[in-house]
């Protein structure tokens, strides 16, 4: 009469000859080696089973799922998809408060130097007072350059992305799209006035 038992491994029933018995037997489908019992169990149930918990230790552990829960749109805490969205926001805000302490270091200098009859050569000297003054180029180069240009990287990488809000990423594009036009009018209004401050 066979025996039938289950895999410690995998938990499949296995069926042997009886001249088996107490003796090392290899499972079809895990491939793990066992001994078969002398007998068939009188509750055996031959549909499959979990593998005891003695075997946990040859099989991999399951990675843990946390699976989001749903929220309102536009309610709780910045989510992970949102991190750029908000990073190049905060970015250009920050280009638009370092704009504060530029304006005062330049209205600072012009006070500072006399001015002449001939408005080229006061822009030039503002001009050659201000590239001395370090905190200006500091500040500037800053605000004029890497943030702008990380706001606007941040910004594209959001909106290439399925995370929502997207508003951020279009607000920071928004103001740094207007802030550009901003600059083409005034250097033009300040090139057709004569190169003035």
């Amino acid at each position: 009469m066979p025996i039938q038992f289950h895999c410690p491994g995998c938990g499949q029933p296995i069926e042997v000859d009886d001249d088996a018995a107490n003796q090392p037997v290899t499972c079809p489908y895990c491939r793990r080696t066992s001994t078969a019992p002398a007998a068939t169990a009188l509750n055996f149930d031959p549909r499959p089973r979990p593998a005891e918990s003695q075997t946990a230790r040859f099989s991999s552990p399951q990675p843990q799922r946390n699976y989001p829960t749903a929220a309102a749109p536009g309610v709780g805490p910045i989510s992970e998809g949102n991190k750029l969205a908000w990073w190049s926001l905060g970015l250009v805000t920050t280009c638009i408060l370092l704009m504060i302490p530029i304006m005062t270091i330049m209205v600072s200098v012009r006070n500072q130097i006399p001015t002449t009859q001939d408005a080229v050569k006061d822009a030039e000297n503002v001009s050659a007072t201000l590239k001395e003054h370090v905190g200006f180029q500091v500040l500037s180069t800053a605000a004029g350059c890497v943030l702008p240009l990380a706001a606007i990287v941040l910004a594209v990488f959001a909106l290439l992305g399925d995370r929502k809000p997207k508003w951020p990423a279009y607000t920071a594009l928004g103001i740094m799209g207007g802030s550009i036009l901003l600059m083409c009018l005034a250097t033009l209004l300040i090139s057709n006035m004569g190169g003035g401050l």
